[in-house]
């Protein structure tokens, strides 16, 4: 943006910070629609939740297997029990809830940490070019490894990068 010098030279510089305010808005929400695309709840959830089942099962199968503690007619029970936890941590090693759920949250706050890294700035004074050089800089290798980590999604298959 060419100013006149007409202007006060603070006049100048605001517009300057303004337009480049304006230039980081669309990145600034791309960012948030990354962070609001990691949701970590359902993983953690189905990780921990599915940790306490298991838990709860063999601990349930470890006293119900005493002897005298069930009638014998209802000694399959304990079996029954016993195959449920292990399908329930045979989901979690397959599906990964636990990785995902760390990939998620890793990720989410790479992403906070960029928005926090575009805030600083506009902290740093305008004469100061050799700075905001070297944070564009960061902000953009920052920006670059998380957009790189996003296809490796823990145990959800391959994906091909080009």
């Amino acid at each position: 943006m060419v100013l006149s010098h007409a202007y006060p030279s603070h006049t100048r510089k605001d517009a300057t910070v303004n337009d480049e305010n304006a230039a980081f808005e669309p990145l600034r929400e791309s960012i948030k629609e990354s962070i609001r695309s990691h949701k970590t709840g359902l993983d953690a959830w189905m990780y921990n939740g599915g940790t306490i089942v298991v838990l709860v099962l063999t601990a349930l199968v470890s006293i119900l297997a005493g002897k005298d503690v069930l009638p014998s007619e209802y000694f399959w029970i304990t079996s029954v029990l016993s195959a449920i936890a292990g399908v329930l941590v045979a989901l979690e090693r397959s599906l990964g809830f636990g990785q995902r759920w760390r990939f998620h949250a890793e990720l989410k706050s790479g992403y906070k940490t960029v928005l926090d890294m575009i805030s600083f700035y506009f902290v740093i004074s305008h004469e100061d070019a050799d700075q905001k050089k070297k944070i564009r800089a960061e902000i953009w290798q920052s920006l670059n490894a998380l957009r790189n980590r996003e296809s490796a999604i823990p145990n959800s298959g391959g994906s091909v990068t080009g």
